[in-house]
């Protein structure tokens, strides 16, 4: 199976911004974005809204509760260096669970989706897994849900 370069730049991109987020390099978080073509961009930050979904789904498969919406954005926005407050994180997740959100012209909501990306990924891999490993068991689930819900394992992270 041949791999077109363009997802492979996208998904290239977004993990790069993860690992920004997850080192607190704010930086060089979208750096990898700046020479994606438009198609590229918009592939990374789907993948990247698919990553915040999925995992959100693990942690809650019944469903996010508001009180699930206030901890978690209180707990980003103390993520202190990226500069969102939790009612701003709160109302951000929520309309990308509802799909009142695609950000792919908005910078600024960017910016949030794969701080939101990065903070739920380092903040659920396992002490002894690599947050590589951990994103790519959720990429997996996503591109293969039939297989990933094989293989889950019956508790949350």
């Amino acid at each position: 199976m041949k791999v077109d370069p363009g997802i492979v730049r996208g998904e290239n991109a977004m993990r790069a911004a993860i690992d920004g987020v997850i080192h607190r390099h704010e930086s060089s978080m979208l750096d990898g974005f700046a020479d994606l073509s438009t198609d590229e961009a918009a592939f990374a930050v789907s993948l990247a809204r698919r990553v915040v979904l999925e995992i959100l789904h693990e942690v809650r498969p019944e469903g996010m509760t508001r009180e699930d919406y206030n901890e978690l954005s209180h707990n980003i926005a103390e993520h202190g260096w990226v500069g969102y407050d939790a009612p701003t994180v709160r109302n951000f997740l929520e309309g990308l669970v509802a799909e009142r959100h695609h950000p792919t012209g908005d910078v600024d909501a960017l910016r949030l989706l794969l701080t939101c990306a990065g903070y739920l990924v380092g903040g659920l891999t396992e002490e002894d897994e690599e947050w590589e490993d951990y994103l790519d068991e959720v990429e997996n689930r996503i591109l293969f849900p039939d297989r990933g819900a094989e293989s889950q394992s019956s508790q949350p992270r």
